[in-house]
């Protein structure tokens, strides 16, 4: 369900430290949580780019990890029930004791949440590839390598409440791929 993969980070410009605060404010001290990243040099890869990093990185393989929750809710006596919500009061009114919110970005108007801030993506899924067991950031597109297949993605949009796929922003990832793939090393 968890594994750790190697992660690249690409860039032909200087890598800078994040320091901005998060989507709504918080900061979040990840330092010596995750590993750090530590800079390659050009022996060191077989990338086109003037600066690449690499840590190790934690891969949740979330369609593994949501059936084995769901089963283990399940056996243990838990109940499945998908009802469409449309105020607070229909939750105020159902009978159970604990509900599992999962509502996403219908939660700002039923709970009148003025905080939630949407952050659009996009991802494209390839057939999975066993020779790509690694995730990488290259010129805002992104791989992440799971078993159920390789996603393409890269377009953490702040504020966009828009879900409509766009075509040309997964040609966008696709194109931007292919050419650090190009520009490799043999």
């Amino acid at each position: 369900i968890v594994s750790w993969v190697d992660e690249y980070g690409i860039s032909n410009e200087p890598f800078r430290q994040q320091t901005d605060p998060a989507i709504g404010g918080e900061v979040y001290h990840l330092a010596g949580l995750i590993p750090e990243r530590k800079e390659l040099t050009p022996k060191e890869h077989s990338f086109g780019a003037k600066y690449v990093s690499w840590r190790s990185s934690m891969m949740f393989n979330i369609p593994s990890y949501l059936h084995h929750q769901l089963s283990t809710f399940i056996m243990l006596g838990g109940k499945l029930k998908v009802q469409e919500i449309k105020k607070l009061e229909d939750i105020d009114a159902l009978p159970e004791m604990c509900v599992v919110n999962c509502m996403g970005l219908g939660a700002k108007e039923i709970f009148n949440d003025e905080e939630l801030t949407p952050v659009s993506g996009q991802l494209a899924c390839l057939i999975p590839q066993s020779e790509v067991t690694y995730k990488l950031n290259a010129r805002g597109a992104s791989i992440i390598s799971r078993k159920d297949g390789i996603y393409l993605g890269g377009n953490g949009l702040v504020g966009n409440w828009d879900t409509t796929p766009k075509r040309e922003v997964t040609e966008k990832f696709v194109d931007t791929i292919q050419q650090v793939m190009k520009e490799m090393r043999s």
